[in-house]
């Protein structure tokens, strides 16, 4: 017994004339070249994009290069020289 998911995937002969007979009648036969082209040249350029994508995919997982460390920027308040401190010995103190 044949499973019911590959009973559902067949397409009878009939199915495809059924197929053909509308796409003639929808796009016209003078139309229906130019689709077929249309459509072959799209695949072939879906198959070489993949292509690209799985010859691009083994770089991705190989070691990456070192990285150089980004620069440290300082937050402001390492940036800001720090204040002296008064010289205490030279300010006379006021008596109130």
């Amino acid at each position: 017994m044949v499973p019911a998911h590959v009973v559902m995937m067949s397409v009878s002969p009939w199915v495809w004339i059924t197929v053909i007979l509308i796409l003639v009648v929808v796009f016209g036969a003078a139309k229906l070249p130019d689709i077929a082209r249309n459509v072959g040249k799209s695949a072939k350029v879906l198959k070489e994009e993949l292509n690209d994508l799985t010859d691009d995919t083994p770089q991705a997982t190989q070691t990456p290069p070192a990285q150089k460390e980004p620069p440290q920027v300082q937050s402001p308040t390492q940036a800001a020289p720090k204040p002296q401190s008064a010289d205490t010995s030279t300010i006379p103190e006021q008596n109130n």
